[in-house]
């Protein structure tokens, strides 16, 4: 769905949070997105990826902080790691 050279940079990254939610590789390599599209992603995203799904590869395009990608999905994104949320609250 998301899938592109976004994705595949960006599995090298690790995320910023010290939690285990089975994707990071390296918390040693921080990586918050500078780019505005990315940023937005990654504030919702990164607590709804839980594993393999459309939340996962919302992060992941975060992470490679490539504008473009992010701005492409932005709207899609924001929308299903907030679905994703509100479905782990109940």
């Amino acid at each position: 769905m998301f899938a592109g050279c976004a994705l595949s940079l960006a599995s090298a990254y690790g995320c910023s949070d010290d939690h285990d939610d089975g994707h990071n590789m390296d918390h040693d390599h921080d990586m918050n997105p500078t780019n505005p599209s990315c940023a937005a992603i990654m504030d919702i995203c990164h607590e709804a990826d839980v594993g393999p799904g459309p939340a996962h590869e919302c992060h992941e395009t975060a992470h490679a902080d490539v504008e473009a990608p992010c701005a492409m999905v932005k709207t899609q994104c924001i929308a299903t790691c907030q679905a994703a949320l509100d479905a782990g609250a109940d």
